[in-house]
């Protein structure tokens, strides 16, 4: 199992966009242009370009050969995959992550941000709502995004969509370690695990086993660029 992590703020990521945008297809690049606000087209098109590189690296696929598909619930997955291969992406302000593992797994990223913390009512269970309110004031905000990332992260793994009311789970914490997973619906064992990605946000993994790694792997703009290089080459010049 491995976890990356993409900052997209800074000039790199800048100025890289006006030639990394031309690596996206036809549909990628008119959807990714659409976007109203720049920093919600970089996310889109870096978490595309971040995957690529990633299952080029790993599988020795170039990008031309690598093909997605969706399952009923929109969880992407590799089509031409002959192993074992499964991954989950997830943005949120600077950052675009991604998680790798041989089984299926979920990950969830956000910026902490001010909100109405009473959302926890609507989409947390009781228990969760209970623990949520436990907490200092000073704390609660990180609390709540810290306990969103967790859920989000196991409605990814399970690759079912919001299907599954956010408010018929709980994952509760064991001495600030890894949580405990409860429902009436749930048969099969997940692991959770919480990261400190950067300061102000929030990262969460869950995986059918608990060997997560230590740290999360920085992806820097020049690797990606380098991997690309001969497609940049290629397009620039036709």
């Amino acid at each position: 199992m491995k976890i990356y992590a993409l900052n997209i703020s800074g000039e790199d990521a800048d100025s890289n966009f006006s030639s990394m945008i031309n690596l996206a297809s036809p549909e990628k690049k008119r959807k990714i242009l659409n976007f109203r606000q720049k920093e919600d087209a970089k996310r889109s098109l870096y978490s595309e370009l971040l995957i690529r590189y990633l299952i080029g690296q790993r599988l020795g696929l170039s990008d031309e050969l690598i093909e997605f598909e969706l399952n009923e619930f929109g969880k992407p997955s590799l089509l031409q995959s002959e192993e074992n291969f499964h991954f989950n992406l997830s943005h949120s302000g600077n950052w675009v992550v991604c998680m790798l593992d041989s089984n299926p797994v979920g990950i969830d990223v956000e910026e902490i941000r001010p909100i109405d913390i009473s959302l926890a009512d609507r989409f947390f269970s009781k228990k969760e709502v209970e623990e949520l309110n436990a907490e200092p004031i000073k704390g609660k905000l990180a609390k709540f995004f810290e306990m969103w990332t967790l859920k989000e992260s196991y409605i990814k793994a399970v690759g079912k969509g919001l299907s599954i009311p956010l408010d018929s789970f709980s994952i509760l914490s064991q001495n600030n370690k890894y949580p405990k997973l409860c429902g009436k619906e749930i048969s099969d064992l997940y692991y959770f695990r919480h990261y400190d990605l950067a300061h102000n946000y929030k990262l969460s993994a869950c995986a059918k086993h608990n060997l997560f790694p230590d740290r999360v792997v920085k992806i820097n703009h020049f690797s990606i660029k380098e991997w690309y290089k001969d497609r940049i080459y290629e397009i620039q010049n036709t």
